[in-house]
């Protein structure tokens, strides 16, 4: 009996050597490797989700600088409709001192419709 208990405190002080050295098998390499494969992989996952995300943000201020450009190019086409409306609405209404309409300013009036339509064609 003597010598199976030798065997076994022998046995058990290998273990305690062993659990004091790193293990360096091939199991617990892969074990690290997956570990901070993991932690790349979740950092790599957040920096492209940021990424996407700036992306995103790019292309909303780009289309949200467009839509404005519009709204203020629209705004600026019916501004100038209703000045030159104004306008010609004023020519129109002009009489002389007997109350007779003003032909000069109509046929004024006239002469530019005439104009733009040509410039149309032209372009």
């Amino acid at each position: 009996m003597g010598k199976v208990k030798e065997q076994k405190q022998q046995r058990n002080r290998e273990d305690e050597t062993d659990r004091d050295k790193p293990d360096t098998s091939a199991g617990a390499t892969r074990k690290n490797e997956t570990t901070i494969g993991k932690r790349k992989k979740r950092a790599l996952s957040f920096k492209k989700a940021k990424e996407v995300y700036e992306q995103i943000q790019v292309e909303r201020k780009k289309e949200r600088e467009e839509r404005e450009r519009q709204q203020e190019e629209r705004e600026q086409a019916q501004q100038d409709y209703w000045n030159s409306k104004k306008k010609m609405n004023k020519a129109m209404r002009k009489h002389n001192r007997k109350g007779q309409p003003n032909l000069n300013a109509q046929i004024g009036v006239m002469l530019e419709k005439l104009e733009r339509t040509e410039k149309r064609k032209q372009s």
